[in-house]
């Protein structure tokens, strides 16, 4: 059953029945949302000011200029529930009762993260239990979901101004713009670890069209558009959102629920973009001749999804369960550790020119033909986004030539690992792909030599049966450490040829092993 009070821009809801979700994140009434969506709209002929003297101040715009006004604001407020429809996989009271029964405040500085992370969060439905190995016994845990008031806020406007110079020239400008906010987006476990999402999007567009002949039409045309999408992490939120690596335990339905801000948050969008367009028309006998070209300049920059607070993932290993091996800091068999260093932000600006005539000829009256031409450059973003001014574009003539004030320069660069050793050994290797070039002809040639000048192909059906060296990498390592390189370990190399494609190493379950393989 359903009750709904809908009044003038106000809807208002029940459900008077508890779902599994609402019981999951501790409700006990059921959930109301209020929404409420105010509107207007004016418009008409547009008084101008009349500049000179004698006659009135003003005169009516009627069949000259006309202008359009409406604006839309939608407000929600509802109570969200978040964990899924199966909620969160945390301890029960009686589980942290057990835990801390085996550590103590202040024994264990991981169980005290994990608990910090998951703040009042605890399992009430789907009791079970997870041992803790070295006859520690087991600890209680349980599904449940979070609550939490959700604000939802959007509006809108558009604005269009129309006016008629003459009955050859007219004029039309038109506004759009959209601005939402959600708070929260997700919770992860806690309530402390929320973020949210606010995204802007404008438009405005300013038109002339001219008919300078009876033959003879233009239109110019100009615009900017511009978007703003934001995911940050909430401001209000617990400081260790802000900084605690995310950590895994596991997977599959019995594993604990993953603790900390998800990896690709923080993010953002901003593109500006500005446009000019002009075609024309031109109409002679039987052709009509089209015209025109386009300029884009994009200024945009960018946060992608950047593992910045790093991660962890914990995993079975040793006769132990992934949440015991984090308790005794023990990765497990096949646990992960990532991070992404330097610095999120990029900027794929652009410039993108596009040219085009056309002539629809009327050759018969039953025949038209349309021929045409059209020139189009669309920029190459990436040139101008992704740039390594730390060590020159990774040139290695440039960076050979990198003095100690270079080196020391490089040492208070927050965009890069600060290491002096790792610094000064990327100079003296740069110097060492010069004499390989010297002797080779390239450092390609020297590199490709230890796989016989051909990409070898590795058909691996489970990531574990991936080496991290071989005896061809060992080799490269050898030989490479021969000619003055430094940090170039057969772990290194091996990286080294995968990434450049001298090993296949996708597994043969993977879209790209067929068209990197040797069928």
């Amino acid at each position: 059953m359903v009750s709904t009070e809908q009044g003038a821009g106000c809807l208002r809801q029940a459900f008077n029945a508890l779902t599994n979700s609402n019981r999951l994140a501790g409700l006990t009434k059921p959930p109301v949302f209020t929404r409420n969506i105010w509107s207007g709209t004016i418009g008409g002929p547009m008084p101008l000011p009349r500049f000179g003297e004698g006659g009135p101040a003003v005169k009516s715009g009627r069949d000259r200029t006309f202008f359009f006004f409406s604006i839309q604001w939608d407000r929600n407020r509802s109570t969200a529930n978040f964990g899924g429809s199966s909620g969160f996989l945390v301890p029960t009271d009686l589980g942290v009762q057990q835990l801390r029964a085996l550590f103590p405040a202040g024994t264990n500085p991981r169980l005290d993260l994990y608990l910090q992370a998951i703040g009042n969060t605890r399992g009430v439905t789907s009791l079970s239990t997870i041992d803790l190995g070295a006859n520690r016994g087991t600890f209680q845990v349980g599904r449940t979901g979070v609550s939490f008031p959700r604000k939802i806020n959007d509006t809108q406007w558009v604005f269009r101004l129309d006016h008629k110079l003459s009955q050859k020239h007219q004029l039309a400008f038109r506004y759009t713009d959209d601005k939402s906010f959600t708070t929260p987006s997700a919770i992860i476990v806690s309530r402390g670890f929320r973020r949210e999402f606010t995204g802007e999007d404008k438009n405005l567009l300013a038109t002339d069209t001219w008919m300078a002949t009876p033959s003879l039409t233009n239109e110019f045309r100009f615009s900017y558009g511009k978007i703003d999408f934001n995911f940050p992490i909430s401001t209000d939120a617990d400081p260790l959102a802000f900084t605690m690596p995310q950590i895994s335990f596991g997977s599959g339905s019995g594993a604990l629920s993953t603790i900390g801000t998800a990896t690709n948050i923080p993010q953002f969008r901003i593109a500006n973009n500005y446009q000019f367009q002009y075609t024309g028309t031109k109409t002679h006998n039987a052709h009509t001749f089209r015209f025109g070209l386009e300029f884009l300049k994009q200024i945009a920059q960018q946060h992608p999804p950047f593992n910045e607070r790093g991660s962890f993932g914990f995993q079975s290993g040793g006769g132990f369960t992934p949440f015991a091996n984090f308790l005794d800091n023990f990765s497990g068999a096949s646990g992960t550790a990532n991070i992404n260093f330097g610095d999120p932000i990029y900027h794929p600006n652009l410039f993108r020119h596009s040219y085009f005539i056309q002539d629809t000829w009327k050759k018969t009256k039953n025949l038209t033909l349309t021929l045409g031409l059209r020139y189009e450059n669309f920029g190459q973003p990436a040139n101008s986004a992704f740039k390594f001014p730390a060590f020159a574009g990774f040139d290695p003539a440039r960076v050979a030539r990198f003095d100690k004030r270079r080196v020391a320069a490089l040492l208070t660069n927050t965009g890069i690992v600060r290491n002096r050793l790792k610094i000064e050994s990327a100079v003296s290797n740069a110097r060492a792909v010069i004499d390989a070039q010297r002797e080779y002809g390239s450092f390609d040639a020297l590199a490709w030599a230890f796989v016989g000048d051909a990409p070898k192909i590795n058909r691996w059906r489970r990531s574990g049966d991936v080496p991290a060296s071989t005896p061809e990498s060992d080799a490269l390592s050898k030989a490479l450490k021969a000619r003055g390189f430094r940090f170039v370990g057969s772990t290194i190399c091996y990286a080294f040829m995968q990434a450049t494609g001298m090993v296949n190493d996708h597994l043969v379950s993977c879209f790209r092993h067929r068209p990197l393989g040797d069928y």
